[in-house]
């Protein structure tokens, strides 16, 4: 009687094949996964600083700076006021940003309004943003080139 204790060259081949199919197609899915919820935890983050700005510029009547440095990755929240550094956030590695229309700092007056509207571009491995700070009390908006 002949019994079998393990498995063929030819169906540990198959095996592997199969899996290797699996994971050619699952670590690009997973890379632009990444990519895009690391777009969207930095803007999520990024909203919240510039209401956060115009807040403290309508409560306070003073003049706070959001300050966006592309190429340190990395952007400030400042109190012109006291000349002292209230936020510091980094810019994650796989975004690009690129300054268009926005002149910088972003500032916001003591009714909320922004001072320098215009925009900036947010380049990912896969995608491109644009994010518009428009005339009046809105703050910005986003949306996929």
């Amino acid at each position: 009687m002949l019994t079998k204790n393990g498995y063929t060259l030819l169906e540990t081949m198959i095996v592997l094949l199969t899996l290797s199919v699996f994971l050619a197609i699952a670590v690009p899915i997973h890379r632009q996964t990444q990519d895009h919820t690391a777009f969207t935890n930095f803007y999520k983050q990024f909203e919240d600083d510039v209401l956060l700005t115009q807040q403290l510029s309508m409560n306070n009547q003073s003049f706070y700076d959001l300050m966006i440095m592309p190429a340190q990755k990395k952007y400030l929240l400042m109190d012109t006021k006291k000349e002292q550094k209230i936020i510091e956030r980094d810019i994650p590695q796989a975004l690009m940003i690129d300054i268009q229309t926005l002149q910088l700092p972003i500032r916001f007056s003591s009714d909320g309004t922004i001072f320098n509207p215009g925009s900036f571009r947010i380049k990912t491995p896969n995608n491109t943003y644009k994010i518009v700070f428009p005339f009046g009390k809105s703050r910005c908006y986003m949306y996929e080139i």
